[in-house]
């Protein structure tokens, strides 16, 4: 029962409360069915929060900390504080032990590290984002199942003599004038037995889709999403996908200037990040996750 019927029913006088009941619980199934995100989007949401769950734990941590030793401070008696041990054993460097001014020294900079660490991971993770909604679609549609059934051969065998003359007679450049007697050749041919060249073309496009989806670079992923997926990015979007990228390089190679290191900046470029996802996600699920005749009997999701 299509969805806007279902939601008309309950203004009709002459529906009772249990079919109204009744049409809501349609309506709620029919809801809880439709894919919200996808899985690749689920995983970077999960990778997301996590790290920032991490930032916002040393960002109330580290202040704690400094508190804490400038009251240390106070009632220290001795001539040199900074080369004091910490008066407890950290977690996994217990061997050596840290000394104060060590501590006292990494907790003026941890803003930077921080930024540092959320600009390395968010773009990795949307990255292999990337990555990951490719390969579910192709697994949406069948993956590997489907792709080792496809072939650019044409078994002649499965054709009667019927279906092989219909067949030679379309090897032709097609006149528009013509398309009854297409349309009639076409009704003496089994889909099933006779490769079209859009089975060809969905071939190439599955291979294609799989090669890429495991091996790229950043720097293609706006090509990516473009060539596999009819996705555009805007000006806009694309001008901060690279400047965040360019970012992440400059941290990675050691290279970082003072901008790519401010937290709010970084924060900032993980939010664009999401918002971009969040567009090729709604992209993807309007466009690609939807049950295809072809693929479904293959579907293993």
């Amino acid at each position: 029962m299509a969805l806007t019927k279902l939601i008309a029913q309950p203004n009709d006088r002459h529906v009772g409360p249990s079919q109204c009941a009744k049409s809501l619980r349609e309506i709620l199934t029919i809801i809880s069915l439709v894919i919200q995100h996808t899985f690749a989007f689920k995983t970077l949401k999960d990778q997301a929060q996590e790290i920032f769950d991490f930032a916002v734990m040393v960002c109330c941590a580290t202040p704690y900390l400094k508190h804490g030793i400038s009251l240390e401070r106070k009632d220290y008696v001795g001539t040199n504080f900074e080369g004091e041990m910490v008066p407890f054993r950290p977690d996994h460097f217990s061997q050596k032990g840290v000394y104060m001014g060590k501590l006292i020294d990494s907790s003026q900079k941890y803003k930077k590290e921080v930024a540092k660490t959320i600009r390395l991971s968010s773009f990795s993770y949307f990255e292999a984002y990337v990555g990951d909604i490719i390969r579910e679609i192709f697994e949406f549609h069948g993956g590997q199942s489907i792709l080792s059934t496809m072939t650019l051969d044409q078994n002649m065998d499965v054709l009667t003599s019927d279906q092989s003359s219909a067949r030679s007679k379309l090897k032709e450049r097609p006149k528009k004038s013509w398309t009854q007697r297409y349309q009639k050749l076409f009704s003496k041919l089994d889909p099933a037995k006779v490769n079209f060249p859009h089975h060809f073309l969905m071939k190439i496009g599955m291979e294609t889709m799989q090669r890429r989806a495991t091996s790229y670079k950043a720097s293609q992923i706006p090509e990516m999403l473009s060539d596999l997926l009819g996705f555009e990015l805007s000006a806009t979007e694309l001008g901060q996908f690279y400047e965040i990228r360019e970012a992440r390089n400059r941290i990675a190679h050691g290279r970082a200037v003072p901008g790519d290191t401010v937290l709010s900046t970084a924060i900032d470029a993980n939010f664009n990040l999401r918002q971009l996802a969040l567009r090729i996600d709604s992209h993807v699920l309007k466009y690609w996750m939807v049950i295809d005749p072809v693929s479904l009997p293959f579907a293993t999701m």
